[in-house]
């Protein structure tokens, strides 16, 4: 029963929802306003820019995959194969350093979305958010503990939430799409900077 247990993984659907759920993240709810507050115009290069970056990654992880498949450790186990043991582990502490801070981001972000529906965590930074958060990050740790597959399917059920709103958004930015409008608002402050 126990290796019938230890040899059931997660499906495709689940494995699909975890690598994209991590790929999306929270921070592209949050962040586009922030980006586009400050940094005007240029931050379409910018996503652009990233977005090449993060493909690049996934082909030299996949291509490292192909080559190397005995090497099962994650990432971590590529960067001490390749540049030895003290790469390996501040590669693996470095990974471990941004999971935590994503969870920590995640649930900020999470509590500040609740708080336009419920006032109490307004913010997202206050007392009752941060009781929350822990309470929900300590519930998925325990959902991990009793089983991978149970915590995929949360997972996926939260990449589900995720790409809905995503695309919704690319359904009514195509439907309501002006370019003559793009290129009034793209091209103006830049002219302008160009030219004071």
């Amino acid at each position: 029963m126990d290796t019938e247990r230890q040899n059931k993984g997660i499906g495709l659907v689940p494995l699909a929802a975890l690598v994209i759920g991590s790929a999306i993240g929270g921070g592209v709810f949050g962040i586009m306003t922030d980006i586009s507050g400050s940094a005007g115009d240029p931050a379409i290069f910018s996503w652009v820019l990233v977005g090449t970056a993060m493909m690049m990654l996934s082909l030299s992880i996949n291509n490292i995959n192909k080559k190397r498949p005995e090497l099962k450790g994650g990432i971590f186990s590529y960067a001490e194969a390749g540049f030895g043991r003290f790469a390996g582990f501040i590669s693996g502490w470095g990974y471990w350093l941004t999971c935590w801070l994503g969870n920590v981001a995640f649930a900020t972000l999470l509590m500040s979305a609740l708080g336009y529906f419920f006032p109490v965590f307004d913010g997202g930074q206050n007392v009752a958010s941060i009781i929350m958060s822990t309470i929900l990050l300590w519930g998925y740790a325990w959902l991990v503990n009793r089983g991978v597959e149970n915590a995929s399917y949360v997972n996926a059920i939260v990449t589900i939430c995720k790409l809905v709103p995503l695309f919704l958004f690319i359904v009514v930015a195509i439907s309501t799409f002006s370019i003559q409008q793009f290129i009034d608002n793209f091209s103006s402050e830049i002219i302008l900077n160009a030219n004071g």
